[in-house]
């Protein structure tokens, strides 16, 4: 399964998992190796420890609750609210679409075109530099 995904979505460097028996077995591990992937084993009993995982389950059920109360996935609101969710910056700074593919994906709100340049980072960090300096004490 983990071969069909590595050439679409990257390989990752660390791979955080809870301790079942489908990950926690010698060929997955052997599996992950060669790719040079750290896979992390967290307690599947005790939530806390696998904060990221929970977190991202929440969201993904909020979004179910408030987009699809039938539970039917299969919808334009699901898609379109799935889109925004993957496009949302984390604490890093950068969405789970910039991580994965380099550059956000194309919102269903309405963005200026100049946000989806490879550099905008890059710029918005010069401007904050521009700013910060104007700012200091002289």
């Amino acid at each position: 399964m983990f071969c069909r995904y590595f050439p679409e979505v990257r390989v990752p460097l660390r791979l955080r998992k809870d301790g079942g028996p489908q990950f926690a077995s010698a060929d997955f591990q052997n599996f992950m190796e060669p790719w040079g992937v750290h896979h992390v084993v967290t307690s599947p009993h005790y939530l806390q420890s696998n904060g990221h995982a929970e977190a991202a389950v929440k969201s993904v059920k909020y979004l179910i609750l408030k987009t699809a109360p039938s539970c039917n996935i299969d919808t334009e609101d699901f898609a379109r609210g799935l889109l925004e969710l993957r496009n949302a910056p984390n604490f890093t700074g950068r969405s789970l679409a910039q991580h994965l593919y380099g550059l956000p994906f194309r919102p269903c709100v309405p963005a200026h075109p100049e946000s989806f340049s490879a550099d905008w980072h890059a710029k918005m960090e010069d401007c904050d530099r521009r700013a910060a300096a104007r700012a200091a004490p002289v």
